[in-house]
C-alpha cells in the first residue's frame, strides 16, 4: 500500500514538473494585461521571489540566455539603462528561462557580465508564461500596478542577421519614458528576434532503476553528512523510507541543483569535496522517481558508510571544550563572543585533522578557533593568523594531506569565538574542538592565513555591486591545500586569481553567488605548487541594495566590523612552506589596564564585555584611548588593538 501512495506521489510529481511531458508553449498575453502575484522564480540563494514583492515605479523584466549571442550583445546596454533608470525607481531583473541551464552556470554568467541587479532562475518559465515572452533577449515592462504595458525587443540594432553602428528605434527606453509619464506606450508590443525559449526537459532513462543498486550509492556520497542523525539536514536520508517519506523536496532541490550545497563555479579548479550532483546523478534520481520508486533487491546495496557518531574526523585524541556553558537568549542580535581555554600543552604539538563542534547547533552560526601563545599574541601577520578550525553549516572539518600538519605551540590557549542565533526560547551551549594529532612533527608545516582589502572597505548604502579587491604575496615556496572567502550577510561573490612569477595567470575559484550560511571551505582534488613571490588576487562584491533579502540595513554605509550587520572580505589560504618551522608565535606583553578591566567587568569571564555592562564614564575613557567598543569589547580585540598603538 506505501509503495502505491508513493508510486501515485511520483507520477503526479513527474507530472507538474514536465518529466512526463515537454512543457507547453508559452500562451499569448495580451498588452495591458495586469501580471498577478502567483507569478515568482527563484534567486541565486534559491529564494522564491515573487514579482509583487518587488518595488518600483516601472519593473523591467529581461529574459536573457547563456548561449544566445543576441542576448549577450546586449548585456552592456541594459546594464548601462538600468543604471540609468534606477535612479527614477525602475526595477530591472534579469530572468534566465531556459530550462536546461543550470543555476550555477547562470549565476557564473551574471557574475562575469557584472550584472548589477537581481538576477533569477525561471524554472518551468513561471515568469515567461506570465507575461508571454517567447525569446531572448525579449523585455516586458509593467508599470507600478505590474500592469503589461510594452513587450518585445530592446531597440533594433541587433538582429539575427542585423549588425547597426547604433539603432534606429530605442524601443524599451521609449516604453520606459512613457510608463515613468503615465502616458501610452506608442509602439507597445514590438516582436522580438533573437533565440527561442528552451523548454526541454531532461532526458530521463528508461533503463530499470532500483533505491539500492542506483539510488542508495548517491544518496551515501552526496547527501548523508548532513541528512542523518546528529548533523544539520533537517530529515535523514539513511534508509529508503527515509527517501520515500521526503522525495517530493529532494526531488525538488535536486531538479533545480539548491542541494547539496556547492558554489563553485565548476569551470575552475578541481576540489575533492565538491558536493555537487553530476548531470548523471541528477538523471539517475529523477529516472527512478518517475518509474515508481523501485527499491529492488537489499543485497545489491553498498556497504553502509561508517559514520563516526558526532564527528566528521576520526576519534579524537583530544576534546577541549569551552570553559562554561553559555546562555542564549530568546530573542536579539548578539554581538561576537569569545572564550579563552587554555591547552595546558607542555611541548609543541602537531594536529593533523581538527573540528569544531557546536553543541547545541540549533543556535551556533558559527566557530572560530584560533591559538595564541602566553602572553595573548594578537592575530595576523606573515605566516600567522591563529586560526585552527572553523565550524559553519555545511562546512567541513580540517583533515590535513598525508605529512602536513598544523602546530599548536606548547602552552597556548584556544580562543572560541562563537556566533549565536536565538531560536524564540532561551537556550544554552557548551561547544567543543576536537584533534587528531600526528606522531610527531611532519615533513611540512601548514600555515592558515588570511588577507583582507588592499583599501579600507567601505560599501555604499543601496549600493547593488559595489566590489573591492585584496592581494596576497606568498613569501616562499609554498603548497596550496584550500581556499575560504568569508564574508557577512551582504555578501555576493568572491572571486580568486593566481599570477606566477613568470607572468602566467589563473584562476583559483570562482564562487559567483556566495552564501553566508554556507562557509565552505574549496580543498584542491591535488595542491598546488606555488614559487615564492606567486601573487593571489581576489574581487569581492556586495549587494547592499533592498532586493539582498538578508540585508540588514540597505540604507548605512557598511564599513569592516565583527558582526554580521557590518562586513569582511578574508580570503583564507592553507598551505604549507618550504622554510624551516618557525618559532613560538607572536607574544605580546600582557596589558594591566586591559587585566584590571575585565576581571571587573566580565562577570561571566568569557572574555567578551557586553555593552551594557561598560560604565557611560568608561566608555568615554575608552574613546579617548581610541578604542571603539560598538556593541561591546572582547579582550583579543582589545589587546590587540593596544598592542599596536
Amino acid at each position: 500500500m506505501i509503495q502505491n501512495r508513493h508510486t501515485v506521489a511520483a507520477i503526479m510529481f513527474a507530472a507538474a514538473f514536465g518529466t512526463l511531458t515537454h512543457a507547453a508553449a508559452t500562451a499569448e498575453v495580451a498588452i495591458g494585461s495586469k501580471i498577478g502575484d502567483v507569478a515568482s522564480a527563484r534567486d541565486m540563494q534559491g529564494n522564491v521571489r515573487h514579482l509583487h514583492d518587488f518595488e518600483g515605479q516601472a519593473f523591467v523584466l529581461l529574459f536573457v540566455g547563456i548561449d544566445c549571442p543576441i542576448a549577450n550583445l546586449y548585456m552592456p546596454r541594459l546594464i548601462e539603462l538600468e543604471a540609468e533608470y534606477r535612479a527614477r525607481d525602475v526595477q530591472f531583473l534579469a530572468v534566465y528561462p531556459n530550462e536546461p541551464e543550470a543555476v550555477d552556470r547562470v549565476a557564473a554568467h551574471a557574475y562575469e557580465r557584472g550584472v548589477p541587479f537581481p538576477v533569477l532562475k525561471d524554472f518551468g518559465q513561471e515568469l515567461a508564461g506570465a507575461v508571454g515572452a517567447t525569446r531572448t533577449p525579449e523585455v516586458c515592462v509593467l508599470d507600478e500596478r505590474f500592469v503589461l504595458k510594452y513587450r518585445g525587443r530592446i531597440d533594433d540594432q541587433y538582429a539575427v542577421a542585423t549588425r547597426r553602428p547604433q539603432p534606429r528605434h530605442h524601443d524599451l527606453t521609449a516604453a520606459l519614458d512613457a510608463v515613468l509619464a503615465g502616458e501610452q506606450v506608442a509602439r507597445a508590443d514590438v516582436k522580438a528576434d533573437g533565440c527561442l525559449i528552451n523548454r526541454t526537459q531532461p532526458n530521463l532513462t528508461t533503463e530499470p532503476l532500483t533505491f539500492h543498486r542506483d539510488i542508495e550509492p548517491i544518496m551515501q556520497q552526496r547527501c548523508q553528512e548532513c541528512h542523518r542523525k546528529g548533523q544539520i539536514g533537517p530529515f535523514t536520508l539513511t534508509s529508503y523510507q527515509d527517501l520515500l517519506d521526503n522525495v517530493e523536496p529532494v526531488a525538488e532541490v535536486v531538479r533545480q541543483r539548491r542541494m547539496p550545497p556547492w558554489h563553485a563555479d565548476e569551470r575552475y579548479g578541481s576540489f575533492h569535496n565538491a558536493r555537487r550532483l553530476s548531470d548523471g546523478e541528477i538523471t539517475t534520481l529523477l529516472s527512478w522517481i518517475e518509474q515508481g520508486m523501485p527499491q529492488g533487491d537489499p543485497a545489491d546495496a553498498p556497504p553502509p558508510r561508517n559514520w563516526l557518531e558526532g564527528w566528521q574526523i576520526e576519534q579524537p585524541d583530544v576534546v577541549i571544550e569551552m570553559p562554561i556553558e553559555a546562555e542564549i537568549p530568546a530573542e536579539g542580535v548578539l554581538p561576537y563572543r569569545y572564550y579563552f581555554v587554555p591547552t595546558n600543552f607542555k611541548e609543541d604539538r602537531w594536529a593533523r585533522m581538527a573540528e569544531a563542534k557546536p553543541g547545541n547547533p540549533s543556535v551556533v552560526h558559527h566557530i572560530i578557533v584560533y591559538m595564541i601563545s602566553p602572553g595573548r599574541a594578537s592575530l595576523g601577520g606573515d605566516n600567522e593568523s591563529g586560526f585552527l578550525v572553523g565550524f559553519a553549516p555545511g562546512s567541513d572539518a580540517v583533515k590535513l594531506p598525508p605529512g602536513a600538519a598544523l602546530r599548536i605551540p606548547k602552552g597556548a590557549e584556544f580562543v572560541f569565538e562563537l556566533h549565536y542565533t536565538p531560536t524564540g526560547v532561551p537556550q544554552t551551549d557548551r561547544s567543543s574542538v576536537g584533534i587528531v594529532f600526528a606522531d610527531g612533527p611532519p615533513k611540512r608545516e601548514v600555515f592558515v592565513n588570511f588577507f583582507e582589502h588592499d583599501d579600507d572597505l567601505f560599501i555604499p548604502a543601496n549600493d547593488p555591486h559595489h566590489s573591492q579587491r585584496a592581494t596576497f604575496r606568498f613569501p616562499s615556496d609554498s603548497t596550496l591545500i584550500s581556499v575560504l572567502p568569508h564574508m557577512h550577510w551582504r555578501g555576493k561573490a568572491y572571486h580568486y586569481d593566481i599570477e606566477y612569477p613568470d607572468g602566467t595567470k589563473d584562476v583559483l575559484a570562482s564562487i559567483p553567488r556566495y552564501d553566508f550560511n554556507w562557509q565552505t571551505t574549496y580543498q584542491f582534488a591535488e595542491p598546488l605548487e606555488i614559487p615564492k613571490g606567486t601573487v593571489v588576487r581576489s574581487v569581492a562584491h556586495w549587494d547592499n541594495s533592498h532586493n539582498n533579502l538578508a540585508n540588514p540595513d540597505p540604507s548605512r554605509n557598511v564599513e569592516e566590523g565583527l558582526q554580521t550587520t557590518e562586513e569582511m572580505m578574508l580570503g583564507f589560504l592553507t598551505y604549507t612552506t618550504d622554510e624551516p618551522v618557525v618559532g613560538q608565535l607572536p607574544v605580546l606583553k600582557p596589558n594591566p589596564f586591559i587585566g584590571a578591566m575585565f576581571k571587573r567587568l566580565d562577570k561571566d569571564k568569557s572574555g567578551y564585555i557586553e555593552l551594557e555592562e561598560i560604565p557611560k564614564p568608561m566608555r568615554a575613557a575608552l574613546a579617548q584611548e581610541g578604542i571603539e567598543f560598538g556593541t561591546g569589547l572582547s579582550r583579543l580585540g582589545v589587546e590587540a588593538l593596544m598592542s599596536s598603538q
